[in-house]
């Protein structure tokens, strides 16, 4: 026996409908799913169900070129998204005019314990002005290479210089210098306030009180001055390890691993106060082995491997000649 269906009861019994007679009253075959169904149209309802058709096939045929085109689409890696926005970013800021030349540049700069080469001959540039990231694996010589810039530790060949200065003159240089070497270090039973007016003290900073103001609303500390630096979580103790680095005004910030171990809320208030501190005209060499993280806010990279570094380049760069900075990180650390 026969059935007969409107056009709303086609659609809601077939769905979409692959293929129908054209003439009013006409049995029509609609087919589903390898099933087939023999159908009377009333001829009232047939306008309708044949502009049901119209869109269906539309439909089906703008969805087919859309995946045709998805598919056809070149995949471009999220680390090269990120850089593109960090450049525009950067482009976007109203920043202190750098200077030319380097903050940091080293020649040949090595460091050997017994006869394993910690640091082998590594010439760096960091320009002024520019959030350089140090990329490399645990154990690639990252902190090393910092502690010699810091005269923590003494080179066993090379030189430095530090915003243009080198040799005896390094020690005034290093005075404008704010640095976290591995973790920071703070007295937990004191609060976070009095750390940093301690801290103060040592570098002999005329009038603290305004200035430990500022840097705890930059590190985004000012509601927790009377915590005990104990009771801080890690986020908030490398915040307040910042904080420290910058009492002094600093023109150059040497940060090795900030957001190690840190939760994404913490990184991305740290990421933001790196962003804040640039635009200030601050050159910020910081240390990672996060490279997703680096990719969002670095103007230039340094690739450290094994000592060596194998590599610098721009975020411009980068963008321009649309490297895979995790691919290409991973070729060069495998050579």
């Amino acid at each position: 026996m026969l059935e007969r269906f409107t056009a709303e009861e086609l659609k809601e019994k077939y769905g979409e409908i692959s293929s129908a007679a054209h003439e009013k009253g006409t049995p029509i075959i609609i087919t589903k799913d390898d099933k087939e169904d023999l159908v009377v149209l009333d001829p009232k309802r047939y306008n309708q169900l044949l502009k049901l058709l119209q869109e269906s096939t539309k439909k089906a045929q703008a969805a087919t070129a859309a995946a045709e085109a998805a598919a056809s689409a070149p995949v471009v890696p999220q680390g090269l998204l990120a850089v593109e926005e960090a450049v525009k970013r950067r482009a976007a800021m109203t920043t202190a005019a750098p200077k030319g030349g380097y903050a940091i540049e080293t020649e040949k700069l090595t460091k050997m314990f017994g006869s394993f080469t910690a640091v082998d001959a590594v010439s760096m540039h960091v320009k002024y002005g520019a959030i350089y990231g140090l990329v490399g694996k645990n154990g690639a010589g990252k902190t090393t290479l910092m502690r010699m810039l810091l005269g923590l530790s003494i080179p066993t060949d090379g030189e430095m210089m530090l915003l243009e200065r080198r040799g005896v003159d390094l020690d005034t240089v290093r005075r404008r210098t704010g640095a976290i070497i591995e973790n920071p270090t703070f007295y937990k039973d004191m609060t976070v306030y009095e750390n940093l007016a301690i801290r103060a003290q040592l570098i002999g900073l005329s009038s603290p009180k305004e200035k430990i103001r500022e840097v705890l609303e930059l590190v985004r500390l000012q509601d927790h001055v009377n915590m005990k630096a104990g009771s801080l979580s890690e986020g908030m103790r490398q915040s307040l390890g910042i904080a420290a680095a910058l009492l002094g005004d600093p023109e150059l910030l040497i940060l090795d691993e900030p957001i190690n171990a840190l939760d994404p809320q913490a990184i991305a208030n740290i990421r933001e106060i790196l962003i804040q501190v640039s635009a200030k005209g601050v050159s910020v060499l910081i240390s990672s082995h996060i490279l997703s993280e680096l990719e969002k806010i670095a103007t230039d990279y340094g690739i450290l491997v094994n000592g060596k570094l194998v590599k610098e380049i721009s975020a411009e760069e980068i963008v321009a000649q649309k490297i895979d900075l995790e691919a290409e990180f991973l070729r060069l650390a495998n050579q």
